[in-house]
């Protein structure tokens, strides 16, 4: 019997698998935010500069971002649960044998690879699990998922610190190997949901799946073709509006935002805007900014400010957040820099928490998780190239403005193409889904398109 998505929410284990999804968002999406009491440790230690342990963190982030991938494999072979209790097992491993490091060497090993590559497979699918149990309500579970990463920040950068004078950086790593093992916990939550029968369907023995997909060959299909289907790369050619997404992503996000924090501090530095104290008080306003600028797509879309699509309004929040960056150069002084990095950070939270919303809007909740896999390696590549620019900008120039300036005009960039580009591929997907409607004996199949469901190949346990 062919099956479909409950068209409401899932009870009360849909909001504790968003519970689960929020504690699993609090290691992989906060942990790296609140390093930094570790890594003095590790450089004191060693006696070692911070460029060793920054590229242990670069290590870390490539591949946590660079996996989505083989995450959405993993996902389809051996399905969500599995693939999210593999990555807690390996991570909690990495932070053990990190723990017992006899050299900073092997924590490129034990930290960068083994930890980054155990959060890698988890990051894309504990955010697109989400739109499989709540829909309804999927703006505000989403938003309570990725505020997990404030919560993390928030928690663990104390922890860390009070472990380190307690027990030293050694025991800190392996207070944190137990701490993240609730991974394999909150995983064993993750299965697929049961779904209901579409009735109308059932009646007429025609699956959405049926009526989405074109008729398959008997021939033995080609191994680029398997490829195509394994890691979903038709996403690209079924729906046009998807395209701009590992764009904006790249540009936008990796080249746009991935060291604008870390230049916050030092442009405040630099300026003498007030003691280090100060500015630790200003990146606080900066933290419990984003983690409102998180939930404030739950106003957004809750309140009926809905007159926008969520595309759309993706594009101009991108617009904000540049423009924002480039009249940073007027915040000459304290309280003009604390109300710059307060709305930059309520603007940034907002795009952090709608990413996954267009995603789901465009291609669908099932297809989400390929969506989310194929537009993170994207990140990666821009989070790669954008830091030596940015640096080599500000060594050129000895002006942290210009490194403002270059972040502003990739955000505003990113979010002009889709605010220009998003009408046009949108009439393409309307006129794909008409000429699938006219195709197809159940017409009705494509109305909803965007919300169609495929088969997930995850097995329901």
């Amino acid at each position: 019997m062919d099956k479909t998505l409950p068209h409401e929410d899932s009870g009360v284990y849909g909001w504790l698998v968003v519970l689960a999804c929020h504690v699993i968002a609090m290691f992989v999406m906060g942990l790296y935010q609140c390093l930094g009491p570790a890594f003095v440790a590790l450089q004191l230690d060693f006696n070692t500069g911070s460029s060793s342990t920054a590229w242990i963190l670069s290590v870390f982030i490539f591949l946590e971002l660079g996996l989505g991938p083989l995450a959405n494999v993993l996902v389809k072979k051996i399905g969500y649960r599995w693939t999210v209790i593999l990555g807690g097992s390996l991570s909690s491993l990495g932070f053990l044998l990190t723990a017992f490091a006899p050299s900073l060497e092997f924590m490129y090993f034990s930290f960068a690879v083994l930890v980054g590559f155990g959060y890698g497979i988890i990051l894309d699918p504990h955010m697109a699990i989400i739109a499989l149990y709540i829909k309804k309500r999927y703006v505000l579970a989403n938003s309570l998922v990725v505020c997990g990463s404030g919560t993390g920040a928030f928690l663990f950068t104390p922890m860390w610190q009070l472990l380190i004078e307690r027990y030293g950086w050694s025991g800190a790593f392996l207070v944190f190997a137990g701490l993240n093992a609730n991974i394999c916990v909150c995983g064993m939550l993750l299965k697929t949901p049961m779904v209901r029968p579409d009735k109308r369907q059932v009646k007429e023995g025609v699956s959405q799946s049926d009526c989405m997909e074109p008729p398959i060959s008997t021939e033995k299909r080609t191994l680029k073709r398997r490829i195509c289907d394994l890691f979903d790369f038709d996403l690209f050619c079924q729906y046009k509006t998807y395209i701009l997404f590992p764009y904006v992503y790249f540009l936008g996000i990796g080249l746009g935002f991935t060291l604008l924090p870390v230049h916050l501090v030092e442009r405040a530095v630099y300026m003498e805007l007030g003691s280090k104290r100060d500015i630790s008080y200003a990146m606080s306003i900066f933290g419990i900014c984003a983690m409102i600028g998180r939930l404030l797509p739950v106003a957004v879309f809750y309140f009926n400010i809905r007159k926008l699509s969520s595309v759309k309004l993706y594009g101009l929040t991108f617009v904000i957040a540049g423009i924002l960056n480039l009249l940073s150069p007027l915040a000459t002084t304290y309280t003009t820099y604390c109300v710059y990095v307060a709305l930059l950070a309520l603007v940034t939270g907002v795009l952090f928490t709608m990413f996954s919303q267009v995603v789901k809007d465009t291609v669908g909740p099932t297809k989400l998780m390929a969506g989310l896999s194929l537009s993170s390696p994207f990140g990666c590549l821009g989070g790669l190239l954008g830091p030596p620019l940015a640096g080599w900008i500000y060594d050129s120039t000895q002006d942290y403005n210009n490194a403002f300036y270059f972040y502003g005009t990739c955000m505003s960039f990113a979010g002009l193409t889709i605010l220009v580009v998003e009408p046009f591929t949108r009439r393409c997907d309307n006129k794909r889904r008409e000429k699938l409607a006219r195709n197809s004996d159940v017409s009705s199949c494509f109305l909803g398109e965007v919300e169609a469901t495929s088969s997930v190949n995850d097995g329901v346990i």
